[in-house]
């Protein structure tokens, strides 16, 4: 038996499994939803005050969204002349990328920088506040979600403005579909979302989009969970067509075809990657809460399904403690892995980056 099968039956990671279930029965989605957030919160050992993407313990896939960031954002502003920057953040949450990224870059000092808000959560979201006491100027915020900004049911929002310098969409892509609508169209409200923000942006400048690969093995145990436990067919069949969408519109470039069908002054052109990245917990529990936050747990007030949970810990477990050859790949590719001066487990989670950028025709 390998020493990872032994770590993973040891009596720690019984107590942290049976700890972890207590934590999750009789709560709702926003509570488990907001469990997630603070597993994905914790910090490296001796860090108590979050200075980079790089600060916290879970996952690399914040310092790898913030790297490509920086080099598209200068790149972006390397031709723009204008002493005045306006900039879009769709779903920014609470502002990390603000607080790492955005106050730090020299550009920010040499010009006057306004960031624009769209936010649909109105008591989670802290942008506002980090604004405030950075070098950057508060635009306006729009708070509801983002469709009913480009697609309002009844009369159109007030416009931020006409136009935008850069538009950052990370890791929110998954709010654009309700999954359990039978009429659900995930390629329409991908390409919806894209035709108006793009139409927003300024000539030369640019749309940066990034998101998890939900079709890596771990994010799909969500998926096999409403298909094997729940018979959700519709669920999963919107969650499939979700993960067809993004792969085929904006990873392979089909968007393009789109935003570029009529003849215009612009062109639209497209880089994508698609980056090895993992996330990192103390324990198989914690991986499994981890592994709850993907596309399908929504922050309302219904019951959460705590059979959920079991089900992720034990396909992890199962994964764990399987015996596997040498030089085996384990199922979603689980691992000791040392991160942050810690032994931690370790899971695949692929990280794609989108680059979207209106250029001279």
């Amino acid at each position: 038996m390998n020493s990872i099968s032994n770590i993973a039956k040891s009596e720690q990671e019984a107590e942290a499994e049976n700890e972890t279930l207590k934590q999750f029965r009789d709560i709702t989605n926003k509570d488990a939803h907001a469990k997630v957030h603070e597993k994905l919160s914790t910090l490296k050992r001796g860090i108590n005050k979050v200075e980079s993407p790089a600060d916290y313990l879970q996952l690399d896939g914040r310092e790898l969204t913030a790297s490509l960031l920086q080099n598209i954002f200068r790149g972006t502003f390397e031709f723009l002349n204008n002493e005045e920057i306006n900039i879009l953040y769709i779903d920014g949450g609470n502002g990390d990328v603000i607080d790492w990224f955005y106050t730090k870059e020299k550009i920010v000092s040499r010009k006057k920088v306004y960031m624009h808000l769209i936010e649909p959560n109105q008591k989670s979201v802290s942008c506002d506040e980090k604004i405030k006491n950075t070098l950057l100027y508060l635009g306006k915020c729009y708070t509801g979600k983002v469709q009913d900004y480009y697609r309002p049911s009844q009369k159109p929002p007030t416009k931020l403005r006409e136009t935008f310098d850069f538009i950052n969409f990370t890791h929110a892509i998954h709010n654009l579909t309700d999954y359990s609508d039978k009429g659900a169209d995930p390629y329409a409200d991908i390409i919806d979302f894209v035709k108006y923000f793009y139409g927003l942006l300024r000539t030369g400048s640019a749309m940066f989009i990034a998101y998890y690969d939900a079709s890596s093995e771990f994010s799909y145990i969500n998926i096999e969970y409403y298909k094997d436990r729940l018979h959700d067919l519709v669920t999963v069949e919107n969650a499939n067509k979700a993960i067809d969408a993004r792969e085929k519109l904006l990873y392979e470039g089909e968007i393009l075809q789109v935003l570029n069908r009529e003849e215009s002054a612009t062109k639209a052109k497209l880089e994508s990657h698609k980056i090895s990245s993992s996330y990192y917990a103390k324990t198989l529990a914690d991986l499994a809460v981890i592994g709850l936050g993907s596309d399908l747990l929504k922050p309302n007030n219904e019951r959460f399904d705590s059979n959920k949970l079991d089900y992720l810990l034990t396909n992890i477990r199962d994964s764990a403690t399987k015996e596997v050859g040498k030089g085996e790949r384990r199922k979603y590719g689980l691992s000791r892995a040392e991160r942050g001066r810690e032994a931690l487990w370790k899971v695949e989670c692929p990280l794609v980056i989108c680059v979207i950028r209106k250029e001279v025709a």
